[in-house]
């Protein structure tokens, strides 16, 4: 039997390195100085909060990270690591591997 809590936590987990990545991956193409999301309830504003993003204290459903320390969380953490590569134009890709 699967636990579906927890597999919903790894998927959540999954989706939140990737975008990371993605987020890097741009900033290196057409520059950008800090990661911003729109946390739509408490569960996901915790799980962003976990990976070192900061509330707004305008806002605070916006959550924030600077582009410097969220790329030095996906090269350093091993939790983040990925199969990755950079192609010629700079570009990252990545691959997302999660086992149940």
């Amino acid at each position: 039997m699967t636990n579906t809590r927890w597999v919903e936590r790894v998927v959540r987990t999954a989706l939140l390195k990737h975008s990371l990545i993605r987020c890097v991956g741009a900033a290196r193409l057409v520059g950008g100085s800090a990661v911003l999301v729109t946390a739509l309830d408490e569960n996901a504003a915790a799980l962003w909060k976990r990976r070192g993003s900061i509330h707004s204290n305008d806002n605070p459903p916006v959550l924030f990270r600077s582009m410097a320390d969220a790329a030095a969380s996906v090269a350093a953490d091993p939790l983040w690591q990925s199969e990755r590569a950079v192609d010629s134009s700079g570009s990252l890709r990545s691959k997302i591997v999660v086992e149940i």
